[in-house]
């Protein structure tokens, strides 16, 4: 079994260095959102909260599945494994914050048995290979913890869930004059690809 990266906070049971670490948590964030880019993030890691994160999930319940097939999008299945290759691949990406929802609360509930703060989880929205719009959107948690020197701290991304079909925050989509509200997205969506079969783990050997 693969080792687990672990993100719970490991910050100091003194309550100065608390909110020394919570000021500079909340200054990243605040940085992120207002650039909604990763690209001048010199000092940021970015890996997987968990090797398992890349296995292939279906929730029924939620009308989510992150299992592929054959008739996947190509492009969405290359950017899926240039992210597992290296993870700084998302610095190409625009990020956004999040509005927790039951449906995204669940899905990465199957993945991340922890307790997060949703203030700290960002939504990658990853780029096709022509810079055009993607389905594959990809969510992160923010850690920021002490080092040994007292200037210095770690400030981690990690990935905690990968929707390749826009399923854990479906959105309005238009198809020519047709227009789709994010419920009938989202019904039509997972109906496409419910039956798929295909772990995201059989591409870690592309």
């Amino acid at each position: 079994m693969s080792e687990r990266v672990s993100f719970q906070s490991s910050f100091s049971t003194k309550k100065t260095e608390n909110l020394f670490l919570s000021s500079e948590r909340d200054k990243f964030k605040t940085s992120v959102l207002k650039t909604k880019s990763l690209q001048d993030m010199d000092d940021l890691d970015i890996l997987f909260f968990d090797e398992r994160v890349k296995a292939s999930k279906k929730l029924e319940r939620e009308l989510f599945t992150n299992f592929l097939n054959n008739k996947t999008d190509r492009d969405v299945i290359a950017k899926i494994v240039h992210i597992f290759n290296d993870p700084f691949y998302l610095k190409n990406s625009s990020i956004d914050g999040i509005s927790m929802t039951e449906k995204l609360h669940s899905c990465i509930n199957e993945y991340v048995p922890i307790n997060y703060e949703e203030a700290y989880i960002f939504k990658a929205n990853v780029k096709g290979s022509l810079g055009d719009k993607s389905p594959l959107r990809v969510y992160l948690y923010l850690e920021v913890t002490p080092t040994a020197k007292q200037e210095e701290l770690n400030k981690r991304l990690g990935i905690i869930l990968l929707d390749p079909f826009h399923l854990a925050i479906p959105s309005r989509h238009k198809e020519g004059k047709k227009h789709y509200t994010k419920e009938e997205m989202e019904k039509i969506t997972y109906n496409r690809n419910k039956n798929n079969v295909k772990c995201m783990t059989a591409l870690i050997e592309f």
